[in-house]
């Protein structure tokens, strides 16, 4: 397979634990990857033999993403790797109570009762992915409406992707309609939601790391509104879960109170919705 970062012909090779990266002149290691290192893989949107992932830097400490032009179909590699991660997974988790410690095993003992797992709250919304853009800070109506106008006038509607958005208070999944993943979003790293200027755009904020960050854009019709109240009515019961957690009154590091910074991320929607309405 191609390297198209580095334009190289290499061998790729995954093991139990590492994904490595071969010459096939002198069958030399010229990269390892360790698997449990790795953030985020997938397969190219309009080539099949297109396979990528991301994972941090050992050096630099941020995170890069590796492209790859494959011989073979990239979503081979994407259900090996896949199938790897579940084992080591697996591998990790306690599978009996000899495993455990004692203090593991007295609080087992003590806790009979497991409660049935309730299935969260969710809707799905049929829209269209513009796509996600790198963005210079985690909070802003500037920012978000920066990101938006960027892919609108980049991404051309007919490359826009009909998809369905699941969104729960843990998680928002983008997927096509015909049911590939495009992304999960971890709802605790949504770090601001908002209507771009032509209010069938839709947009939010996540916070990949202190230094990352991410804005995905979407085209809704007839109007982003319901999405965006959608978002925050998830957002605003994943913050639930936070102050139930946090009931003796403790404050975050950053200084400010759950509510102000749930308000902090959903104010943009709160001020759209109460402009509109005037």
């Amino acid at each position: 397979m191609q390297n198209s970062f580095q334009g190289r012909e290499l061998i790729m090779e995954l093991d139990k634990s590492d994904l490595k990266l071969v010459d096939p002149d002198t069958m030399s290691v010229v990269h390892t990857e360790r698997i449990h290192d790795i953030r985020v893989w997938g397969v190219g949107r309009d080539n099949g033999r297109d396979f990528a992932y991301v994972a941090r830097d050992r050096s630099s400490r941020r995170f890069m993403c590796h492209v790859f032009r494959c011989d073979t179909p990239a979503r081979t590699i994407a259900n090996t790797l896949r199938d790897i991660c579940k084992r080591l997974m697996l591998e990790r988790r306690p599978n009996s109570l000899g495993s455990l410690n004692y203090g593991e095993r007295r609080l087992i003992a003590r806790d009979t009762y497991l409660p049935t797992p309730i299935e969260e709250p969710k809707k799905i919304i049929r829209c269209h992915f513009l796509g996600v853009t790198q963005v210079p800070r985690a909070t802003g109506i500037e920012i978000l409406n920066e990101a938006v106008d960027r892919l609108v006038s980049q991404v051309r509607s007919d490359r826009w992707i009909l998809a369905n958005v699941s969104i729960a208070p843990s998680t928002i999944i983008i997927s096509e309609v015909n049911g590939n993943q495009i992304a999960q979003c971890r709802v605790r790293y949504l770090s601001f939601l908002g209507i771009g200027r032509d209010i069938k755009h839709c947009a939010f904020i996540m916070s990949t790391s202190s230094e990352n960050f991410m804005c995905y854009v979407f085209h809704v019709e007839p109007s982003a509104g319901p999405m965006a109240k959608t978002i925050e009515a998830a957002c605003k019961l994943r913050y639930q879960k936070v102050l139930d957690a946090h009931a003796g009154g403790r404050v975050p590091a950053n200084g400010k109170g759950w509510s102000d910074s749930l308000w902090s991320a959903i104010g943009s929607v709160r001020d759209r919705f109460s402009t509109s309405s005037r």
